[in-house]
């Protein structure tokens, strides 16, 4: 149909770098696909045509990328040939780029805005000779000079529980760990319930071993009796307790539902439970292509909209920014 419609993948290996391109949808009926390649990624190129400029999917995309947390971004001014690689097209499209990343609280001089040509790879994978007002470097530079992703291993020791496993004649815990690293003799807490335990072994494939750390998919026997531990639970350090909640500020946008009201019901999938929640309250409407409030304590939320809601769930959980 000459557009993308679900998110595609390819893999890119180049100077000791593995890099994964999610090729995610531009077009409005789309944006859950969008959603979903934008919250696997570490950073964002989003491409602006020339001939077209900013458009509302621009503005929405710009968005729904701060809102999930990406910072890293690379803007391609892409379609330059139809202006004959225009530097003064280039500068009045990167202007405005500029101007819609200031109000979108991203730091807008740390963003690289490349002039270039998909269909003919002028400034893709190369510096483009057509292109030699522009002294910077290309798409594929910019990449390479992208901050390495955040090492969770120096995060908090955050650990999902998946549930139970009987191993070496005994009950253990399994699960991923999220963030941080853990090592035999290691006092834990599990939470919601609080209790204290000792990690005797630690297996990974089935082999003991003496440290674990993000990433890692661990069984754990502890101390004691493990029959209070359950699915859903989480395990940290007692230093750096994880946080736990039952109420909590959520940004959330609408997808195929038609409208929801306060007091709405669902399931909210989080780590490794699914929890039934309440949303109690509509705190403010959000603009999805400026961010700016539309309104306060709206009524009622429609699909494509997004908002900051008051969450209350029917059991604790683990949250945290």
């Amino acid at each position: 149909q000459g557009m993308t419609m679900s998110v595609g993948h390819k893999k890119l290996l180049i100077d000791n770098l593995s890099i994964t391109f999610a090729d995610a949808p531009g077009h409005k009926d789309f944006i859950k696909n969008m959603l979903a390649g934008t919250a696997e990624s570490d950073a964002a190129i989003l491409v602006v045509a020339a001939d077209e400029g900013i458009q509302p999917q621009t503005r929405a995309h710009l968005y729904l990328t701060k809102l999930l947390g990406l910072e890293h971004l690379i803007i391609l001014i892409n379609k330059l040939e139809l202006f004959n690689y225009s530097r003064r097209r280039y500068q009045k499209i990167a202007s405005d780029v500029k101007v819609l990343l200031q109000k979108m609280g991203f730091l807008y001089n740390q963003i690289p805005i490349v002039p270039g040509s998909a269909l003919y790879g002028e400034n893709i994978i190369r510096k483009s000779r057509k292109i030699g007002w522009y002294k910077s470097g290309c798409v594929l530079d910019m990449i390479k000079e992208l901050p390495p992703k955040a090492n969770a291993v120096n995060l908090p020791l955050r650990l999902p529980i998946q549930g139970q496993i009987y191993i070496k004649e005994k009950n253990a815990v399994m699960g991923r760990i999220v963030s941080g690293r853990l090592k035999k003799g290691d006092e834990i807490i599990v939470e919601p319930e609080g209790n204290n335990y000792v990690i005797k072994t630690i297996f990974l494939h089935n082999k003991a071993i003496n440290k674990a750390y993000a990433g890692d998919n661990i069984f754990l026997i502890l101390d004691r009796d493990v029959s209070m531990i359950k699915r859903g639970d989480i395990i940290g350090h007692p230093e750096q307790i994880p946080t736990i909640t039952k109420e909590f500020l959520a940004q959330i946008i609408l997808l195929d539902h038609g409208f929801i009201k306060q007091g709405f019901k669902a399931q909210l999938e989080l780590q490794t439970e699914s929890i039934p929640i309440v949303v109690k309250s509509f705190k403010k409407l959000i603009d999805t292509q400026t961010g700016e409030i539309m309104r306060h304590n709206p009524k009622v939320i429609r699909d494509g909209e997004s908002a900051q809601v008051e969450i209350v769930s029917f059991r604790p959980l683990f949250i945290e920014n």
